[in-house]
């Protein structure tokens, strides 16, 4: 595990070999993918910068919208490293401009005012005199009070106590050749470095010993890039400006998702969904009859016919029902189909649907040591389980010649019980196994009919 620093690094590698000495010049975006998204299975396959969003754009669309805002005030400036997460979607105004930015700057931090439970999730800057003084990561809500300047006091914007909490940020050219030399010294990353607590904990004018309480000192390697890093950020005075509250919106579990989209007092919506009621909640499908679907749940890339029902708070991807029995999907499920099998050529080879269905409160991360502990949807798995012990790796579903098919029998499974002798996989499995030039393809050719 290289971590989102490790990647960084190699990232600088791979861009000074494709530009060369013009690097100082290039403008990049690095797009931390960050994970399997276990919390956010329906786009575990093509990845969260790429998840619909009810407008029909991906994340990774609304994020270039955002970002030409920031770039406007960088008009002058010359080559730089933009690095960001790819589950997030930072907000700024339509009048958002900064000024009097120096042609050189080695490092621009964009914060956030969040709550504090949101800041113990974070790092939290501290600034004194405007300035950055602390980096604090991952805070308790019993650290942000003892450290003076952590926590903001209720003003005429936030009616709570916030912390300004990490977000993306820029490197300039100086920067970036200094990682890139010191990757080269140092050579290989073999531990997992993250690119905020390893890079940015280091910043900040208070004493060393404030600063230094991250260092993972019984991790021999880590501990050994953990100085590197320090030795040049920590001689670093950034600059910072903060986006202020309702900026910063994370897509890290169904739940998040939901509530941005579908929630009556959701900012997520009001600032980047103004016209969400006429949007609706469906992007890119087919549904022959759309009462039948709760205006609070999400649907992408489907095709299903009258016989199907579906309740609040799910979400739906690469669903497919052609079926003629009835089937009714309860409040709460998280329901994807993949295609699995070979690549066909000339017509052959073997084409399988599975479908994969968890309830969105699901933890499909959280491991036990007791079996019965285990369940999904009611049903103890303890008889399929052998070694793996979390619902991400349980051999819970079966495929089928038809994504239809697929749907429906996954759908009795959960009603009836896991009865059926059918070869099942896991959903690591499935992702493992899954045809993505096929999915592709089918999701092309949905996206054409719709238009039509």
């Amino acid at each position: 595990m290289l971590g989102s620093g490790g990647a960084t690094l190699n990232a600088l590698l791979i861009f000074e070999k494709l530009f060369g000495n013009n690097l100082k010049n290039v403008r990049l975006l690095l797009l931390h993918s960050g994970g399997l998204s276990q919390r956010i299975p329906h786009v575990a396959l093509t990845g969260k910068a790429f998840m619909l969003m009810p407008d029909g754009k991906t994340l990774f669309e609304h994020k270039l919208i955002a970002y030409r805002k920031l770039l406007n005030s960088f008009s002058n400036f010359g080559g730089f490293l933009f690095i960001t997460s790819a589950d997030v979607l930072e907000y700024f105004p339509n009048d958002f401009c900064i000024s009097n930015i120096p042609k050189e700057i080695s490092l621009f931090l964009i914060a956030h005012q969040s709550n504090l439970d949101v800041a113990t999730q974070h790092g939290v800057y501290v600034l004194k005199e405007k300035e950055v003084y602390n980096v604090l990561q991952k805070p308790s809500i019993e650290q942000l009070k003892k450290v003076c300047g952590a926590i903001l006091e209720p003003n005429e914007f936030s009616p709570f106590e916030t912390a300004l909490t990490d977000s993306c940020y820029i490197i300039g050219p100086e920067l970036i050749e200094n990682l890139i030399k010191n990757r080269k010294e140092n050579g290989e990353v073999i531990c997992e470095l993250c690119c905020y607590r390893d890079f940015l904990c280091p910043i900040g004018s208070a004493p060393n010993e404030e600063k230094m309480i991250h260092f993972m000192n019984k991790n021999v390697e880590l501990f050994k890039w953990q100085q590197i890093l320090w030795n040049i950020f920590n001689k670093i005075n950034p600059q910072i400006i903060s986006l202020g509250i309702n900026s910063f919106f994370h897509f890290g579990t169904v739940g998040e998702l939901l509530e941005h989209f579908f929630d009556e007092n959701s900012a997520f919506k009001k600032k980047f969904l103004p016209n969400i009621g006429e949007i609706g909640n469906l992007a890119n499908c087919i549904i022959e009859k759309p009462e039948n679907i709760s205006q609070k749940s999400f649907l992408e890339w489907c095709r299903i016919n009258t016989n199907c029902t579906i309740e609040d708070n799910c979400i739906l991807s690469g669903v497919v029902y052609e079926e003629q029995t009835p089937i009714y999907i309860k409040s709460g499920m998280c329901i994807c189909t993949f295609p699995i099998g070979e690549e066909e050529e000339e017509g052959k080879g073997e084409s399988n649907y599975v479908t994969v269905i968890f309830h969105i409160e699901d933890d499909l991360k959280r491991k036990t040591s007791k079996e019965e502990n285990l369940k999904w949807f009611g049903h103890s798995i303890k008889s399929l389980k052998e070694e793996e012990d979390s619902l991400w790796n349980c051999p819970l579903f079966s495929f089928y010649p038809t994504a239809s098919k697929s749907f429906l029998k996954t759908i009795e499974r959960i009603n009836f019980g896991l009865n059926d002798s059918t070869p099942i996989f896991s959903i690591a499995q499935v992702l493992e196994k899954a045809n993505v030039n096929k999915m592709l393809r089918e999701r092309k050719k949905l996206l054409e009919e719709t238009i039509v």
